[in-house]
């Protein structure tokens, strides 16, 4: 069985490939970054991410919750990390609103052009149209809340930084601005938590995911389902 990599990927003058893409992206040059293999181009999809949840962290000093908003009429995280992903680009929230649906004409157009031109919303193997509609490959581990033993009240599990807080799941149906993830028990149910839905990408022999402290890393597919347990709740050794 492969060992998790955690990648520490840096070119030669110094610069992180993440930092790269990143300015690929802002100056109109995505192309470049597109042509790069698929699964450097999945990584830096993820670092973006990470990079917005880790902005989203500092300015709120919490992670972002998996969606915001009355039920019925959530907004979801991926649309809340895109300033500090881009924040360049701050045309794309001012104008994306949170008294709309999260499908709504309004919120479609501040999304496209923008943020989702890059593509960097999806893993470039994912087989999901994208004529009309814009899929995610990469869903936030919804855990079971727990109850606060001061408050009583129900709240987010505390997560270890090397726990694992999106993972790759291509062709899940899942668009980027819908409020809609993968739940962790629905990842155990059956006979493997690989696969439609749950985690999945079309790379030979991993599955690209995003750790808490931003870190990028590759889970392989043939891990038992004890050991892919402690790696996702992290603390591993």
């Amino acid at each position: 069985m492969r060992k998790p990599r955690v990648f520490g990927v840096v070119l030669a003058a110094g610069v992180p490939l993440g930092l790269l893409y990143g300015l690929l992206c802002l100056n109109g040059c995505h192309r470049g970054a597109k042509e790069a293999s698929p699964e450097v181009s999945c990584h830096w999809n993820l670092e973006l991410l990470g990079k917005g949840v880790t902005g989203y962290r500092s300015a709120h000093g919490e992670l972002p919750q998996v969606s915001i908003g009355p039920k019925g009429d959530e907004h979801s995280w991926r649309v809340l990390v895109v300033p500090c992903v881009f924040p360049e680009q701050s045309g794309i929230t001012s104008s994306y609103r949170l008294d709309q649906p999260w499908d709504s004409e309004d919120n479609r157009d501040a999304l496209w052009p923008g943020f989702l031109e890059n593509f960097v919303h999806s893993c470039p193997l994912d087989p999901s149209p994208t004529e009309d509609r814009f899929f995610t490959s990469y869903l936030m581990l919804v855990r079971p809340s727990v109850r606060d033993s001061e408050t009583g009240e129900m709240k987010a599990a505390s997560l270890a930084p090397d726990a694992v807080l999106v993972v790759e799941s291509v062709n899940c149906g899942i668009e980027f601005a819908e409020p809609r993830d993968l739940p962790w028990d629905d990842l155990w149910e059956g006979d493997s938590p690989f696969g439609k839905a749950k985690l999945n990408s079309l790379h030979r022999d991993v599955v690209m995911a995003l750790r808490v402290d931003g870190k990028v890393i590759e889970i392989p597919k043939d891990i038992t389902k004890k050991d892919l347990r402690k790696l996702l709740s992290g603390n591993t050794q």
